[in-house]
């Protein structure tokens, strides 16, 4: 009688414990909410390279100076850690200023030098194509992204996907004198934390790679 009892008393704990587990946990991944989220990255980093000045020999974005110019645009969507990324993917500090890297440079002194030539500027797709920049993610269909949950980390990632920038046969001038293949496929990796109860960027991993008919 006492071990009926005592059993009892253990099953019914159980299930109290596991009914505060149960309260306590996530209420599951809210996917529009990420969506949102790296929708509004991907196209707030845009500004990041832009309204281009020259000064002492080098160019620069006039309208993103310093650091606290890149953490005031990127703030809201992302901490530090993943700020410093995409200013290291972009950017050169010098002097206390940020100017373009050297990828960057040199790109934008073929483009002055050859600005009223109809040749190709240079392959721009090259320097953007691992990047935060590349324009393949403004093109991603995101609801055929993966999300899940690790620990604390909400993860969204998605493994050789398909993105076409122009019809191989009829060709796109704008694309191809940047250096764009017709096709990639682009194998993306977005990490978030909650903070707040708002969805916070900590890192990100994207490589690109152009897609070869058979």
């Amino acid at each position: 009688m006492r071990d009926h009892t005592f059993k009892r008393m253990l099953f019914g704990l159980f299930l109290i414990i596991l009914t505060v587990i149960v309260y306590l946990s996530p209420k599951g991944i809210n996917e529009e909410e990420v969506y949102a989220h790296i929708h509004e990255v991907v196209y707030t980093v845009e500004g990041l390279y832009g309204s281009h000045e020259k000064s002492n020999g080098k160019f620069y974005n006039s309208r993103i100076t310093d650091i606290e110019d890149v953490k005031k645009l990127l703030g809201p969507f992302m901490n530090n850690q993943a700020t410093n990324k995409v200013i290291n993917e972009i950017f050169d500090l010098k002097d206390n200023q940020l100017i373009y890297n050297d990828c960057f440079q040199e790109y934008l002194i073929g483009v002055r030098e050859n600005q009223f030539s109809s040749h190709p500027y240079g392959d721009f797709y090259a320097i953007i194509q691992n990047s935060i920049l590349n324009p393949a993610l403004k093109l991603l269909l995101y609801d055929e992204l993966r999300i899940i949950e690790d620990g604390e980390y909400i993860i969204a990632k998605g493994d050789n996907m398909l993105v076409q920038f122009y019809d191989e046969d009829n060709g796109s001038y704008h694309y191809e004198r940047l250096g764009y293949p017709p096709k990639e496929e682009i194998c993306v990796e977005f990490r978030f934390i909650k903070e707040n109860g708002q969805l916070v960027l900590i890192d990100y991993e994207i490589e690109g790679n152009a897609f070869v008919s058979l």
